[in-house]
């Protein structure tokens, strides 16, 4: 997530957009894949331990207890119609709420945040710049997912799974096991309906569960989140297996669009399943 796309990566032609995702525009994809990861990542950190949220013209914040970038996010940036005296007041105060939590932080910005300068004034802070590639597909029935007989994936049905989950997603992200480890198991009500997320496990045959995804259905479209694989079970093909088979019960649902953002590394498998890289977003963290 610190790099942007590879060299040999390049954005989508915005003139191939139309042709290639259902007559929308480019603009008109770029809202919708930002509207989509903002809500999605609100939705993902809103219910962590200890969440307290901020809102403010054109932005909106959650700090949480887990002190991880990833649960205390600054999601949008539009103060349209401040002055620079009034939107500087706006940073400050966003700045204060996380530094009152004594968390690491990030706000990932719109776009075509307001005002332009934005970027300018949060780098000025010593807070750093980051680039996120934003990825979307085109779904249409039939999509079938890669088998593989050694592997296996199913959707998470008890609390064993998500206990499992949460052990993976701390080794996998190397976050602290005794804060994390119940992030998914104290909220079963929001992943066993499987709307608007449900959370799959993965595994060789035969052996425990080393690798999880989510897919988030949000703003009109359905996301691949919260990708994680326990590091000695890293290019075993995982990460393929899970990514595919949500693909398949996305499109069979009837869904036309899937957005997700990737690592550099991530871009290579990204364009193994045919996403095409739409754009970059802008994340500014704390922590220099």
């Amino acid at each position: 997530m610190t790099d942007s796309a590879s060299d040999d990566l390049r954005p989508i032609d915005p003139r191939e957009v139309p042709a290639r995702f259902g007559g929308r525009s480019p603009a008109a994809l770029e809202r919708l894949a930002v509207d989509h990861l903002l809500a999605a990542n609100e939705w993902i950190t809103e219910s962590a331990p200890g969440a307290q949220r901020y809102e403010a013209q054109g932005v909106r914040a959650i700090a949480t207890s887990l002190p991880a970038p990833l649960f205390n996010r600054a999601l949008g940036a539009r103060f349209a119609g401040l002055c620079s005296a009034e939107s500087e007041a706006q940073i400050d105060s966003l700045a204060a709420f996380f530094a009152a939590r004594e968390m690491p932080w990030e706000w990932w910005l719109d776009p075509a945040p307001e005002p332009a300068d934005l970027p300018d004034r949060l780098a000025a802070r010593g807070l750093r710049r980051l680039t996120v590639p934003v990825l979307a597909l085109p779904l249409a029935p039939g999509i079938r997912p890669e088998r593989d007989s050694r592997l296996s994936v199913w959707q998470a049905a008890d609390s064993e799974d998500l206990r499992i989950a949460s052990f993976i997603l701390c080794a996998a992200f190397g976050f602290e096991e005794r804060v994390f480890q119940s992030y998914f198991e104290e909220q079963p009500e929001r992943w066993f309906p499987g709307d608007p997320a449900a959370l799959y496990l993965a595994r060789e045959v035969d052996g425990p569960p080393v690798a999880i995804g989510a897919l988030i259905t949000m703003r009109g479209a359905v996301g691949v989140h919260l990708m994680a694989t326990l590091p000695a079970w890293r290019r075993r093909g995982l990460a393929s297996l899970l990514i595919g088979h949500m693909l398949h019960v996305a499109a069979d649902a009837g869904h036309d669009l899937a957005i997700t953002t990737a690592s550099k590394i991530g871009m290579g498998l990204g364009r193994r399943f045919g996403f095409s890289y739409l754009f970059d977003l802008l994340v500014f963290r704390s922590g220099g």
